[in-house]
């Protein structure tokens, strides 16, 4: 939503049921600073103008990528991690990461097809013990338990929230040649015409049963890691290696062996998905292994000449350099963070010592060092011209371990949750994604900014915001020169700094549409020491208090069957308030005034 900057007088006349007010609102732009060290993370501090022997220059005419901002993965093993937690905790760390005031403010959420390697189980979406080539056994009753919930939960908070998908394994009856009896591990997609319409079918009823829970899939990539054949759900499509020499089960593939996943998406997936779902865009991968990236973009290429089909490119991990090559055409972006603490490493016997070179086995690591390596990856990613970046797991519990039995490899979140003490952390790498993301909207321009340690971006309603890291080993004063100004910043020794000038508040104007349009039923009463608020519907969701630029100061859950809930009159809140009641994708919003 844009909050476009309006500096004028405001009539803002309450429904008959609410306080009748006329608020005159001046709203000037807003200037922020945060700084991070290590266990003092994200702490606000002064914004003061000021010289310093460093001096980080930002060039606003220097212009690069769009941003399209940062995704987060949802796996069973989050939600269920979650679950362990009281209902506080639970909200926090869902705020934590779906916020815009109180955390990141994620704008887009991958979704796996069916179990991905931090799944509870295998599974797919039609376990059917032989073909089902009309899909009759397509069912999402087990995206009910943990999957919808945890999306729900998401949308709660931010209901404009954007999704993309990808399965890790197609149905097994769809496979050749796979690891495990059951089908999900490894294997080859049968190269058949019916099973690829099957297939197809597939991905639309996917698309059509989470639009019937209020999930619009904006895109999705055909194939996690096709690249790769491994004991977790996963699948070859004609090119593929298994690293792990010792449990080779199938081999690897000839290096001229063709792909055949661009086959699919050409004349079975497109043609259907222009068919069922027009909306639904597709992005090409999600290509991981460099050793057969190129031989399967490659034949995608060659059968979308027109650049028709595909809209998108995922990439990951040593795939980075294909970025600038791409950018022009199709929307690139990261599709995995790398989940560190790497297992063909030096092994450590103290999780402290876990970095990019050392790996620690019992448990993840989530340490500063993660912090600092995430840093490195984001900005090369950003400054090779993604134009979006996806985190893996946003939550896991502090063991972080997926359902590869046979190689142990404990991996890095975003929240780590400590199951025996119910409680969460908030790791470094966490809020590293919080320096950029809080405050760079989607829709935002990376702009140059000087030297090797910074980021930049121009927001689209022009502000400023520039992240700045100290890799140093005790605390530096670096000058930060924006528009003419020089503003001076500490920042901790190894830590990292976010400088927003020029925010524009939440416009009153937007706040006055969205109520006499949108009111539906939403009403506000004054009754003595209380404010009432009259519901619009029985569903479940959550009402916020908040100010007119935004900032949330008090948030109630909307149980089911809930009619009405009322907010104490609070002294030190005055002047204009804002009431948001948030029904999954639906908000509303009316307008109080407290005159204590």
């Amino acid at each position: 939503m844009s909050r476009k900057f309006l500096r004028k007088r405001v009539s803002v006349p309450i429904a008959a049921a609410c306080l009748a007010v006329t608020a005159s609102l001046s709203m000037a732009d807003e200037n922020k600073l945060f700084v991070s060290g290590e266990n003092n993370y994200w702490q606000s501090a002064e914004v003061a103008e000021g010289s310093a022997g460093t001096t980080v220059t930002v060039n606003a005419n220097t212009k690069y990528q769009v941003f399209k901002g940062f995704a987060g993965t949802v796996n069973e093993a989050g939600w269920d991690a979650l679950s362990v937690l009281s209902a506080a905790d639970k909200d926090k760390a869902m705020k934590l990461l779906f916020d815009k005031t109180d955390g990141i403010g994620f704008q887009w959420v991958r979704i796996p097809i069916g179990a991905s390697d931090y799944a509870l189980k295998r599974y797919s979406l039609n376990d059917s013990k032989t073909d089902d080539l009309k899909m009759d056994n397509f069912s999402i009753t087990r995206d009910k338990e943990y999957l919808i919930p945890y999306i729900k939960a998401a949308q709660a908070i931010k209901p404009d929230i954007h999704f993309w998908a990808s399965p890790w394994t197609p149905p097994p009856w769809m496979k050749k040649n796979a690891f495990d009896p059951d089908g999900f591990d490894g294997g080859d997609m049968r190269n058949e015409p019916s099973v690829f319409d099957a297939h197809a079918l597939y991905f639309s009823k996917f698309i059509e049963a989470y639009k019937g829970e209020n999930i619009p899939i904006d895109a999705v990539c055909p194939q996690n890691e096709p690249g790769y054949t491994r004991n977790y759900p996963t699948c070859g499509w004609g090119k593929y290696n298994y690293e792990d020499k010792s449990k080779n089960k199938s081999g690897d593939t000839p290096d001229n062996q063709e792909e055949y996943l661009s086959t699919f998406v050409a004349n079975h997936l497109y043609p259907k998905l222009k068919q069922d779902h027009p909306q639904t865009e597709i992005w090409f991968g999600t290509l991981s292994n460099d050793k057969t990236a190129a031989g399967y973009w490659n034949g995608m290429k060659a059968k979308d000449t027109k650049r028709e089909i595909i809209k998108g490119l995922g990439l990951q991990w040593n795939n980075i350099t294909m970025v600038p090559a791409n950018t022009s055409n199709y929307l690139v972006f990261c599709s995995e963070h790398k989940c560190g603490n790497y297992y063909w490493k030096t092994e450590v016997s103290n999780i402290e010592q876990a970095d990019a070179e050392h790996f620690y086995a019992k448990a993840a690591p989530n340490n500063h060092a993660y912090g600092l390596e995430s840093w490195g990856l984001i900005k090369e990613w950003l400054e090779k011209g993604t134009h979006m970046y996806s985190a893996w797991n946003m939550i896991l519990d502090t063991e972080g371990f997926n359902l590869n039995s046979q190689l142990k490899w404990p991996q890095n979140s975003l929240l780590a949750v400590n199951r025996a003490q119910k409680t969460l952390k908030v790791t470094a790498y966490y809020y590293v994604m919080r320096h950029i993301g809080q405050y760079v909207d989607s829709g935002a321009v990376r702009i140059q900014a000087s030297g090797s340690n910074a980021l930049a971006f121009q927001n689209p309603d022009g502000s400023i915001v520039t992240i700045v890291h100290n890799p140093g080993s005790s605390d530096a004063e670096t000058a930060v020169s924006v528009s003419g100004k020089s503003y001076k910043v500490k920042i901790p020794k190894k830590g990292w700094a976010t400088l927003a000038i020029g925010l524009k508040p939440v416009s009153t104007k937007e706040n006055t549409r969205n109520q006499f349009n949108s009111i539906m039923g939403l009403k506000v009463t004054s009754t003595g020491d209380a404010y009432k608020v009259s519901l619009p519907s029985r569903e479940s969701g959550r009402v916020e208090l908040l100010t007119v630029s935004g900032r949330v100061l008090e948030t109630k859950a909307i149980p089911q069957g809930c009619s009405e809930l009322s907010f104490s009159k609070n002294a030190s809140y005055s002047g204009l308030m804002l009431v948001r009641a948030i029904y999954g994708a639906q908000t509303l919003t009316t307008r109080l005034f407290n005159a204590q």
